[in-house]
Protein backbone atom coordinates (compact mmCIF):
# COMPACT_ATOMS: atom_id res chain seq x y z
CA UNK A 1 0.00 0.00 0.00
CA UNK A 2 2.85 2.23 0.91
CA UNK A 3 4.75 1.74 -2.77
CA UNK A 4 0.97 2.56 -4.72
CA UNK A 5 1.19 5.57 -2.68
CA UNK A 6 4.64 6.97 -3.01
CA UNK A 7 4.37 5.83 -6.60
CA UNK A 8 0.78 7.39 -7.14
CA UNK A 9 2.39 10.83 -5.33
CA UNK A 10 5.56 10.71 -7.87
CA UNK A 11 2.86 10.49 -10.66
CA UNK A 12 1.29 13.40 -9.64
CA UNK A 13 4.59 15.68 -9.44
CA UNK A 14 5.62 14.35 -12.47
CA UNK A 15 2.18 15.59 -14.12
CA UNK A 16 2.40 18.61 -12.45
CA UNK A 17 5.95 19.89 -13.76
CA UNK A 18 4.88 18.49 -17.46
CA UNK A 19 1.77 20.76 -17.06
CA UNK A 20 4.14 23.44 -15.84
CA UNK A 21 6.38 23.64 -18.84
CA UNK A 22 3.63 22.97 -21.26
CA UNK A 23 2.10 26.15 -20.64
CA UNK A 24 4.61 27.97 -20.67
CA UNK A 25 4.69 30.08 -23.65
CA UNK A 26 5.62 34.11 -24.75
CA UNK A 27 3.68 36.60 -22.98
CA UNK A 28 2.29 39.62 -24.59
CA UNK A 29 3.60 42.82 -23.63
CA UNK A 30 3.73 46.45 -24.68
CA UNK A 31 7.07 48.48 -24.76
CA UNK A 32 7.39 52.22 -23.66
CA UNK A 33 10.29 54.38 -23.43
CA UNK A 34 11.11 57.96 -23.70
CA UNK A 35 14.06 57.68 -25.81
CA UNK A 36 14.22 59.13 -28.97
CA UNK A 37 13.27 56.42 -32.14
CA UNK A 38 16.03 56.02 -34.99
CA UNK A 39 15.33 57.27 -38.06
CA UNK A 40 17.63 56.74 -41.08
CA UNK A 41 17.81 56.53 -44.69
CA UNK A 42 14.27 57.01 -44.56
CA UNK A 43 13.18 53.91 -42.66
CA UNK A 44 12.70 54.31 -38.72
CA UNK A 45 12.84 51.63 -35.90
CA UNK A 46 9.58 52.16 -33.41
CA UNK A 47 9.22 50.31 -30.44
CA UNK A 48 6.56 48.23 -31.91
CA UNK A 49 9.07 46.27 -34.29
CA UNK A 50 10.29 44.53 -30.86
CA UNK A 51 7.03 41.86 -30.61
CA UNK A 52 6.40 41.54 -33.77
CA UNK A 53 7.95 38.12 -34.13
CA UNK A 54 9.79 39.39 -37.72
CA UNK A 55 13.24 39.67 -35.78
CA UNK A 56 13.53 36.15 -35.23
CA UNK A 57 13.07 35.33 -39.01
CA UNK A 58 15.99 34.84 -41.15
CA UNK A 59 14.07 36.84 -44.10
CA UNK A 60 13.58 39.84 -41.99
CA UNK A 61 16.59 41.28 -42.35
CA UNK A 62 16.10 45.02 -41.07
CA UNK A 63 13.28 45.04 -38.34
CA UNK A 64 13.19 46.02 -34.74
CA UNK A 65 13.85 48.96 -32.54
CA UNK A 66 16.85 51.34 -32.82
CA UNK A 67 17.67 54.75 -31.01
CA UNK A 68 20.44 57.37 -31.51
CA UNK A 69 20.82 57.15 -27.51
CA UNK A 70 23.77 54.48 -26.23
CA UNK A 71 21.72 54.25 -22.87
CA UNK A 72 18.20 54.37 -21.53
CA UNK A 73 15.29 52.98 -20.12
CA UNK A 74 12.64 50.20 -22.06
CA UNK A 75 9.75 49.34 -19.94
CA UNK A 76 7.54 46.06 -20.87
CA UNK A 77 4.24 46.08 -19.60
CA UNK A 78 2.68 42.12 -19.43
CA UNK A 79 -0.51 42.10 -20.53
CA UNK A 80 -1.77 40.12 -17.79
CA UNK A 81 0.03 39.27 -14.12
CA UNK A 82 2.81 36.36 -14.95
CA UNK A 83 5.13 33.96 -13.85
CA UNK A 84 8.40 34.92 -15.72
CA UNK A 85 11.22 31.90 -16.45
CA UNK A 86 12.92 34.18 -19.02
CA UNK A 87 13.68 36.71 -21.10
CA UNK A 88 15.31 36.73 -24.55
CA UNK A 89 16.94 39.19 -26.69
CA UNK A 90 17.82 39.14 -30.50
CA UNK A 91 20.42 41.73 -30.50
CA UNK A 92 20.85 44.49 -33.21
CA UNK A 93 18.64 45.74 -36.14
CA UNK A 94 20.71 44.63 -39.59
CA UNK A 95 22.24 41.93 -38.13
CA UNK A 96 25.93 42.37 -38.60
CA UNK A 97 26.42 46.36 -36.50
CA UNK A 98 25.84 48.01 -33.41
CA UNK A 99 23.32 46.13 -30.65
CA UNK A 100 23.76 46.77 -26.82
CA UNK A 101 25.96 44.73 -24.86
CA UNK A 102 25.15 45.04 -21.92
CA UNK A 103 21.78 45.47 -19.49
CA UNK A 104 19.87 45.09 -16.48
CA UNK A 105 16.60 43.89 -15.96
CA UNK A 106 14.13 45.07 -12.93
CA UNK A 107 10.81 42.79 -12.54
CA UNK A 108 7.82 44.70 -10.70
CA UNK A 109 4.70 43.42 -9.11
CA UNK A 110 1.52 43.63 -10.82
CA UNK A 111 -0.49 44.81 -7.99
CA UNK A 112 2.37 47.62 -6.37
CA UNK A 113 5.18 47.59 -8.50
CA UNK A 114 7.11 46.37 -5.62
CA UNK A 115 10.19 45.61 -6.66
CA UNK A 116 10.86 41.66 -7.07
CA UNK A 117 13.75 41.04 -8.55
CA UNK A 118 16.95 42.44 -10.56
CA UNK A 119 19.29 40.42 -12.76
CA UNK A 120 22.09 42.19 -14.74
CA UNK A 121 23.16 40.22 -18.39
CA UNK A 122 26.77 39.43 -19.11
CA UNK A 123 28.33 40.91 -22.41
CA UNK A 124 25.88 40.47 -25.76
CA UNK A 125 27.99 39.97 -28.96
CA UNK A 126 26.38 42.83 -31.25
CA UNK A 127 27.22 40.22 -34.32
CA UNK A 128 29.00 37.07 -35.08
CA UNK A 129 31.49 35.90 -37.39
CA UNK A 130 32.13 38.00 -40.47
CA UNK A 131 28.80 39.56 -39.56
CA UNK A 132 26.70 36.14 -39.31
CA UNK A 133 23.37 36.61 -37.11
CA UNK A 134 23.96 35.85 -33.38
CA UNK A 135 20.68 34.18 -32.47
CA UNK A 136 19.04 35.57 -28.84
CA UNK A 137 20.82 36.24 -25.82
CA UNK A 138 18.46 34.61 -22.86
CA UNK A 139 18.40 35.47 -19.38
CA UNK A 140 16.83 32.54 -17.05
CA UNK A 141 14.92 34.25 -14.14
CA UNK A 142 13.55 30.95 -12.37
CA UNK A 143 10.13 31.87 -11.99
CA UNK A 144 9.56 35.20 -10.79
CA UNK A 145 5.75 34.89 -9.91
CA UNK A 146 3.32 38.01 -9.96
CA UNK A 147 4.85 40.02 -12.35
CA UNK A 148 3.34 42.90 -13.58
CA UNK A 149 6.18 44.81 -15.91
CA UNK A 150 9.68 44.56 -16.48
CA UNK A 151 12.31 47.54 -17.03
CA UNK A 152 15.40 47.05 -18.96
CA UNK A 153 18.11 49.58 -18.47
CA UNK A 154 20.56 49.68 -21.08
CA UNK A 155 23.98 50.32 -19.54
CA UNK A 156 26.10 49.79 -22.49
CA UNK A 157 25.59 49.77 -26.35
CA UNK A 158 27.88 49.42 -29.30
CA UNK A 159 27.51 53.59 -30.03
CA UNK A 160 23.71 53.43 -30.25
CA UNK A 161 20.90 50.79 -29.09
CA UNK A 162 19.63 48.58 -31.66
CA UNK A 163 17.47 45.09 -30.66
CA UNK A 164 15.76 43.17 -33.46
CA UNK A 165 13.25 41.47 -30.85
CA UNK A 166 12.24 40.59 -27.46
CA UNK A 167 10.59 37.70 -25.79
CA UNK A 168 9.70 37.55 -22.96
CA UNK A 169 8.61 33.64 -21.51
CA UNK A 170 6.47 32.07 -18.53
CA UNK A 171 2.91 31.90 -18.07
CA UNK A 172 -0.06 33.79 -16.63
CA UNK A 173 -0.26 32.49 -13.42
CA UNK A 174 1.59 33.09 -9.81
CA UNK A 175 3.39 30.82 -8.05
CA UNK A 176 1.91 27.36 -7.83
CA UNK A 177 -0.14 27.93 -10.37
CA UNK A 178 -2.35 30.24 -8.42
CA UNK A 179 -3.80 33.37 -10.72
CA UNK A 180 -2.08 36.76 -9.55
CA UNK A 181 -4.28 38.92 -7.23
Amino acid sequence: MHKRTLAAGLLSVITSLMAAQASAATLPYTPSSSLPVLSEGGLTWPLKGLNDGKGKVAAESINGFGSSQGTGTITFKLDHCAKVDSFEVWNNINRTTNGITNYTLRLYGATNHTLLKTVTSGTLATNGPGGADVGPDTLQLGGVPFVGSIDMEITRSDGRIEIREVEINGSSAGADGVCCP
